[in-house]
């Protein structure tokens, strides 16, 4: 149906003209359900090819008219907007929506030299609290660059076990690991490093490159950030990936993992980020849910009706993993769909045996 109706806006029709040939399609199905060999489910699949049909038919209609607007639905925001800046309505075909956006397009100005496409990003983040909301958690938050919050403290659940904090930000790694490290070094009662520690460790980084012919990070930086936070009680093991996680560009996945490395309280258990940058060739786009030891690729939406994320949190810090396998299965379950039952049981029994593949070989931190 999306196909459709996304080819049919492009080529021909206005978005009136869809949403007539969908409401009589809608309507059509709904007088179908009720005979006697048809149910809800059966006649709305027919839907999408009546949609088809009307459209097709109306190609050479020029009579076809547009969906007619009652006083009960005013034009929304999106078409307001539309109307004020480009003079489309929702009767204007989607030929002439086209050649109005490529007009206004080619009025911006032009980037001399410039060959690089930056494109344009946003970043829509949920951060999870597991009881408390502690200074750390603070120091983290405010490490963002360019955060817009929903609200300063978390939005608790009726038992004050979970809390979260929605907000957005323009660039997946907006986490400003410098000012991180400087807080988090005063929290830990740690003095900053001098001049002389940083020429000591990079000079001790390029007698081991040299010698081991191996990389090492001759600024001089990582050493010193690693002394530094052992310094402050962090485990030698854990210092050089927080160091790292200051040093070098990180996302919300890392900064979910760093926090559990370090030896203070800290309520963040997890961060849902739903990320997608534009490009003027290519889109790239991902929605996964950081908790605990696991990174989740699955849609909120997808956990439905079951379940939400508050369920999977829950879930791994609970580590009630019999009913997060529930969860889990249940939105790969809804990813599948067939008009031929054998088959779909056919594929989901190989799939199965897939994942029993996979779960007998060595942990190799694969994402979810």
């Amino acid at each position: 149906a999306r196909q459709i109706i996304t080819s049919s806006l492009q080529e021909r029709f206005s978005i009136g003209q869809i949403w007539n040939a969908m409401w009589r399609s809608v309507r059509d199905a709904a007088a179908l359900s009720t005979r006697q060999y048809y149910n809800n489910a059966k006649a709305a699949r027919t839907i999408p090819k009546k949609i088809d049909k009307v459209l097709t038919n109306a190609i050479n209609d020029s009579a076809f008219a547009p969906y007619d607007r009652i006083a009960a639905t005013p034009p929304g925001a999106v078409l307001t907007l539309f109307r004020e800046r480009f003079g489309i309505e929702d009767s204007t075909a989607g030929a002439q929506v086209r050649a109005k956006l490529a007009a206004d397009a080619a009025l911006a100005p032009r980037l001399e030299g410039s060959e690089f496409d930056n494109g344009r990003g946003f970043v829509r983040g949920v951060f999870y609290f597991l009881r408390q909301f502690t200074e750390l958690d603070r120091v983290v938050l405010s490490s963002f660059d360019g955060l817009e919050f929903d609200a300063l403290e978390p939005e608790w659940d009726e038992n004050h076990v979970l809390g979260k904090i929605c907000c957005s930000f323009a660039d997946l790694y907006a986490f400003d690991g410098r000012t991180f490290g400087n807080k988090l070094l005063a929290l830990l009662d740690v003095s900053h490093p001098s001049d002389e520690d940083l020429a000591h460790h990079a000079a001790l980084a390029r007698k081991y490159r040299a010698e081991s012919g191996k990389w090492a990070d001759e600024s001089g930086w990582m050493g010193v950030l690693s002394e530094s936070l052992v310094e402050g009680g962090v485990a030698v093991e854990n210092a050089r990936r927080i160091a790292g996680a200051i040093l070098y560009p990180s996302d919300p996945e890392d900064v979910s993992r760093i926090v559990r490395c370090v030896p203070l309280p800290a309520g963040l258990c997890a961060i849902r980020v739903d990320y997608a940058h534009v490009y003027t060739d290519y889109i790239e786009k991902f929605d996964q849910l950081c908790v605990g030891d696991f990174a989740f690729s699955i849609p909120e939406e997808q956990l439905g009706p079951d379940g939400c994320d508050e369920d999977v949190v829950i879930s791994v810090a609970t580590e009630n993993f019999d009913h997060l396998a529930t969860l889990v299965s249940s939105s790969i379950l809804r990813l599948i769909s067939s008009n031929s039952c054998e088959k779909r049981s056919q594929l989901l029994a190989l799939v199965a045996g897939k994942l029993l593949e996979e779960a007998s070989l060595p942990n190799d931190n694969s994402v979810v």
